[in-house]
């Protein structure tokens, strides 16, 4: 199965309370990042939830050390739990 990582390379100090406000709204707007899937009945099925918590992973790293992060950071998910994205 393929790996979908979007990447974005921030310089200077992060603002992480206006990070976590723009997350939080981009959460509530789509019904996607709130997804989890069950199996009812011999059928998967979607399930939305209202509202998430999702916890973020920051590291400050150098370029050459960030193929190592990447790999350690990007894994599998427990479909049966949201949010199905990390942030780090």
């Amino acid at each position: 199965m393929a790996k979908h990582t979007i990447l974005i390379l921030l310089k200077g100090e992060l603002a992480e309370e206006q990070l976590d406000k723009a997350l939080d709204s981009l959460i509530e707007r789509h019904a996607a990042l709130r997804t989890s899937f069950l199996l009812l009945d011999g059928e998967v099925r979607r399930q939305v939830h209202t509202k998430i918590r999702f916890a973020k992973y920051l590291k400050a790293c150098q370029e050459t050390e960030l193929a190592g992060y990447l790999e350690n950071f990007c894994g599998s998910f427990d479909l049966g739990q949201a949010p199905l994205f990390r942030v780090g």
